[in-house]
């Protein structure tokens, strides 16, 4: 009745684009919600009364079935298996395919013909020749399985079979149980209990019934032909865990759908998917559980339940394709699509209804595949969008379709005897309304904004990682045992293995096979480690859990505070560095000048020019409460107004920035990403740091101090001090090269440099540079650009490939309007080669002794920090030329062939080539001084424009 409610308010809503339909569930959420309720309760109310019934049953822990016949084997036959070879797992050989006939195999069928009695047994027999071979198959109870054997007429004598009327064969015996406890094993056959006969294992479940608990039944069994008696004391509940996990599982479904349907009941998708798994959950709970179904009112709730839950859930969840995740219009224009799918649904309920068929109601899986036939045909109208965000909901039925799949092959070529597991596949059966719930969270479909803390998911994903490890390893142990380890030809000793021509003996090889199976189990052991830990590592990431190493995060601090001078830098690396450090989502740090003017704000994850309003707003209460706490605090302990100012922003933990306990600064940390609670350890790191950072900040501050009242000056000369320092100080040691190198800067600093980079074996390379501008800003960078250069040479680079990654470096930290031109020269006295490279520098000058001339290498290549593409920079060549005896290679900067008179005119390049040409034979320092002198009586007292630098090297040997 429930069904046919539901399917008429079906109609009534998918048909509310007539102009005859005046009646629509949007306009009546509350009507929804309570039939939504209502449904739910009833669905609940006989899925547990059903459970219940079944469950407070006596049992005698034990399944057993009707035979398929009434002729049983009486003892051994020799028989040939012809079964079709199949994937098996953790197969025996010898178990399940004995070359014989099993005592208590029931017969099924000879020459594909059926066999129920003994009548059809022995006509089947005189229509066969006595040399006739014959095809039995037959059920062996023992592995709940049919087998197919083939064997000589003259093998099977009547006196071999046996025939039971009225019997039924246990197919399963629960380890432990009450059968078990009394001796009864898989196979058995039950000829009565209680001394009463029975028909089918329906009727013989009666007589099961009508015992008393903790009273004892008598069972008379046939087994290996001999009939025994057993004692079987009966137990009040025994209920397969399977049973139970059914039944849980549809109760999450029927959450699920309750949850949707009442939280969007005005929206066609939520109410069709809400009822849809409201009916899968009612079928969940009933469809692994059968007994008691014999009493005419629980077997006509249960038919009920099972009619609603499947075609109630098929019709649903087909209809809901059509409005989730969004409405597909081509499909709803035409109303003959709906149409089809009700009228097919009600169809099969009244067909099943009266034939009473399974295959009936199986035939109702004819609904999606129509609906996505039509799918097909109207898949160009279908936005590609709404696909991709239905791929979850679609591998999770193709997951469970599969799963299915794998389990009935699996169980259908295996031994059941209890070293697989049993119906594990129904937890697959979660990944519908997982993907459902995930589908609608990620995409905030139905107005809903689902959302799973982060911390939340991490433990839970954390547990069943583990779990599904731990019940993997279980299984693999408890399966080790059955697995036919090929080593009959194994011998183990104390000192060695040895493989022998000749099969070990019988006691040799279990030794062997329990030696085997104990290596097995190591491995196990050590592939569940490394798989668990492997695993463990990705989640951690993933969730950012990584465990946290504090000395390494503050020495990272100390870095990052060490490289910034400007207020500005030393805010955002500042910032920067305490959210990758601590991984939260936000974070700002404040300056106060004076304790009460913010001179300075910089965030990540939050807007600035929020943070900025909320301080100027509050600025007052925010320093008094800053002043009043001495150190990292949580918001929710500060006064009021403050705790309602910060935590608007996201503002988790405050910790104030003091020096000489005057307020210099203050961080606001949000939130961790992987959204759990702050521990002592984090507010014990924030202290130091913002200790460090105390240093860093009054730094700032008296450098922009030093800046305003001296003008500089103090600071130019330190740093005047600082760059000749950073210069080198003492001359490599080549053999057969003679080197020096000088810089005079234009003012207290400047921008040129060089360098001797020295590598393993005879030979140095030399670097000269320019960088654009002068005065501080160009010795900063002259700085920086060295330290980049120094700290690259490390890795045994070529000038070319010096330059090309110190570019890549540059450009992310030199002002557009900033470059650096260099020139690059590798001198290699092993092989008596230079290679040569030029980024935009000037020439690189050689008198060549060969040719008594002077030359200008020039090769092409652009200025360090201009583009940071690579396009440009694979145009840098590098050259590579021989040494000669005798010949000497002049670096110079443009402040040198640039250098002006009083009358405007250049030093030049012939003036230096000029002056190359006389003083070639002289020794590199005096060529060097000599150069300098040179420049400087030509332009006879006029003012120093430009850097001029300049190295000499002199091939001697």
């Amino acid at each position: 009745m429930l069904h046919w409610y539901t399917i008429n308010a079906l109609m009534c809503d998918t048909e509310k684009t007539t102009t005859n339909m005046k009646f629509s569930l949007e306009n009546h959420p509350r009507l929804v919600v309570v039939g939504t309720l209502i449904l739910a309760a009833v669905c609940l109310a006989l899925g547990v009364v059903l459970f219940y019934s079944g469950a407070s049953l006596p049992t005698d822990e034990n399944v057993f079935m009707t035979p398929p016949s009434t002729i049983f084997i009486a003892r051994d036959v020799p028989a040939r298996s012809i079964e079709e070879p199949k994937f098996r797992l953790f197969d025996r050989e010898t178990e399940n395919h004995p070359g014989a006939l099993l005592t208590g195999d029931a017969f099924i069928s000879v020459n594909k013909k059926d066999v129920k009695t003994m009548e059809d047994l022995q006509a089947i027999l005189r229509s066969a020749n006595d040399n006739d071979s014959l095809d039995v198959e037959v059920l062996r109870a023992s592995i709940n399985r049919n087998m197919l054997y083939r064997i000589e007429k003259s093998a099977l004598a009547l006196n071999s079979v046996r025939e039971f009327r009225n019997t039924v064969v246990v197919i399963s015996v629960i380890p432990g149980g009450a059968s078990d406890r009394a001796g009864m094993k898989t196979g058995d056959i039950i000829t009565k209990i209680n001394e009463q006969t029975f028909a089918d294992a329906l009727a013989a479940d009666k007589i099961l019934r009508q015992g008393q608990v903790d009273k004892s039944l008598r069972y008379d069994v046939f087994r290996d032909n001999r009939e025994l008696t057993l004692q079987v004391t009966l137990a009040k509940f025994g209920v397969p865990m399977v049973v139970i996990m059914f039944f849980l599982i549809g109760l999450f479904y029927m959450g699920t759908g309750v949850f949707l349907a009442l939280r969007r009941p005005q929206l066609t998708a939520a109410r069709l998917l809400g009822w849809a798994f409201i009916a899968g959950g009612s079928l969940l709970m009933t469809a692994a559980y059968g007994r008691g179904s014999e009493i005419p009112i629980f077997r006509l709730m249960r038919n009920l339940l099972t009619l609603w839950g499947f075609i109630g859930s098929i019709t649903l969840f087909t209809l809901s394709f059509l409005y989730f995740p969004k409405e597909k219009q081509a499909l709803l224009e035409n109303i003959w699509h709906r149409r089809v799918v009700i009228i097919a649904a009600c169809f099969f309920l009244l067909m099943t209804i009266v034939t009473q068929s399974q295959w009936v109601l199986y035939a109702t899986m004819l609904i999606p595949l129509y609906f996505l036939v039509i799918k097909w045909i109207y898949r160009k109208q279908i936005p590609s969008e709404q696909r991709a965000i239905m791929r979850g909901v679609k591998w999770s039925v193709v997951g469970i379709l599969a799963a299915n799949a794998i389990f009935v092959y699996v169980r259908s070529a295996s031994v059941q005897d209890g070293s697989l597991p049993n119906n594990l596949n129904f937890l697959t059966l979660l990944l519908l309304p997982l993907a459902y719930l995930f589908t609608i969270g990620r995409y905030q479909l139905l107005d809903m904004k689902l959302r799973i803390r982060r911390n939340l998911q991490y433990t839970v994903l954390t547990v069943v990682w583990n779990t599904l490890l731990g019940v993997t390893l279980i299984v693999l142990f408890f399966s080790l045992p059955n697995v036919a380890l090929p080593l009959q030809h194994v011998e183990f000793t104390g000192a060695s293995i040895l493989i022998t021509d000749s099969p070990v003996s019988k006691e040799d090889l279990t030794r062997n096979e329990k030696i085997g199976s104990m290596l097995l189990g190591l491995g196990a052991v050590f592939a569940y480690v490394l798989v668990r830990r492997t695993g463990q590592r990705l989640i951690d990431e993933k969730y950012f859990q990584t465990q946290f190493d504090y000395r390494r995060a503050l020495s990272e601090l100390s870095e990052a505070l060490a490289s910034k001078l400007g207020m500005n830098d030393l805010a955002h690396g500042l910032v920067t560095t305490l959210a990758d450090l601590l991984n939260v989502k936000e974070a700002s740090v404040l300056f106060f000048r004076g304790e009460t003017g913010c001179c300075c704000i910089e965030s990540m994850g939050t807007a600035s020019a929020e943070v900025s309003a909320v301080c100027l707003t509050h600025q007052k209460e925010l320093t008094d409460t800053l002043k009043s706490i001495s150190g990292p605090s949580r918001v929710e302990y500060l006064p009021v107004t403050v705790r309602k100012m910060l935590s608007d922003l996201g503002v988790r933990i405050v910790s104030p920035i003091c020096s000489k306990d005057r307020l210099i600064g203050t961080l606001f940390i949000g939130e961790k990403r992987s959204e759990t609670a702050f521990k002592d350890e984090d507010i014990s790191f924030l202290n130091s740091a913002a200790t460090q950072a105390s240093i860093s900040i009054e730094n700032a501050f008296l450098y922009e101090e030093l800046a305003e009242k001296e003008r500089m000056r103090h600071e130019l000369e330190i740093a005047r001090k600082i760059q000749l320092a950073s210069l080198p100080q003492e001359v490599p040691l080549v053999q057969g090269l003679d080197i020096a190198g000088g810089s005079l800067p234009a003012m207290e600093v400047g921008g040129d440099f060089f360098d001797y980079l020295e590598s393993k074996g005879n030979s140095v390379t030399v670097i000269i540079g320019d960088v654009s501008g002068k005065g501080t800003s160009a010795a900063l960078y002259m700085s920086k650009v060295q330290g980049i250069l120094r700290s690259l040479f490390t890795f045994g680079l070529s000038p070319r490939d010096l330059f090309i990654r110190a570019n890549r470096l540059l450009c992310k930290d030199l002002e557009k309007r900033s470059f650096v031109t260099v020139l690059g020269a590798e001198f290699d006295m092993a092989s008596k080669t230079a290679r040569i490279a030029r980024a935009g520098h000037l020439p690189l000058y050689c008198y060549n002794a060969a040719a008594c001339a002077v030359e200008k290498i020039i090769t092409p290549g652009i200025g360090l920090g201009l583009n940071d593409a690579e396009q440009p920079f694979s145009m840098l060549e590098e050259y590579v030329r021989p040494l000669g005896a005798g010949d000497v290679y002049i670096f110079v900067s443009d402040g040198i062939t640039e250098a002006q008179n009083e009358q405007g005119e250049e030093y030049g390049e012939e003036r230096l080539t000029a002056f190359m040409d006389r003083r070639h034979a002289d020794d590199a320092a005096t060529i060097r001084d000599l150069l300098f002198e040179d420049v400087k009586q030509f332009t006879a007292g006029a003012s120093q424009h430009d850097d001029q630098t300049m190295v000499c090297i002199a091939v001697r040997g």
